[in-house]
């Protein structure tokens, strides 16, 4: 568990970034990290399987849209950059509505605050180009199948609890 100083520590750093990850780990530093949940007008999530190259959690199924916030970069424009980055989308700031924030103490490897979002888009699945290096499939879900899917605790998808929670809140009481 982390220690009230290294807590505070950590909320002084959510200030900051740096991509030397290892470095930050070491030092039990947080990171900061935007997730951007693509949402279409069937309130289905875009969902990307991670690619079986990938360090963590390879094979499995993510969010769509995620990534550390570079040093000195913006949570806007770190959500915008990665929906260029991943998966070629057009997006400005209006596009992203936010849904909250996450601090994540769980593992001490991956301690950071998560800036969750919610973006809009009617696309179909075989509009998005997207790297096979890092994506082996995209797939929408419908929310609620994937919340059943998560309280069943499917092995299948990466586990961001508290953040799932407020993304199936925000869709059932904001998107129409």
């Amino acid at each position: 568990m982390i220690t009230e100083k290294e807590l505070e520590e950590a909320t002084e750093f959510n200030e900051y970034t740096s991509d030397q990850k290892e470095n930050i780990i070491k030092h039990k530093k947080f990171t900061r990290t935007v997730h951007v949940w693509v949402v279409n007008p069937k309130k289905e999530l875009l969902m990307q399987k991670r690619s079986d190259r990938r360090i963590f959690y390879p094979n499995r199924w993510d969010i769509a849209l995620e990534d550390n916030l570079k040093e000195g970069e913006s949570v806007i424009d770190g959500a915008i950059r990665i929906a260029r980055k991943r998966i070629k989308l057009d997006v400005v700031k209006e596009d992203l509505e936010y849904v909250g924030t996450v601090r994540n103490l769980k593992y001490k490897y991956d301690m950071e605050f998560r800036y969750i979002y919610i973006m809009r888009c009617n696309k179909r699945i075989n509009e998005y180009i997207y790297k096979t290096k890092d994506i082996a499939d995209l797939r929408y879900f419908n929310f609620e199948k994937l919340e059943e899917m998560i309280k069943r605790r499917k092995k299948s998808i990466i586990k961001h609890y508290s953040e799932y929670e407020m993304v199936f809140q925000y869709i059932r009481n904001f998107l129409d």
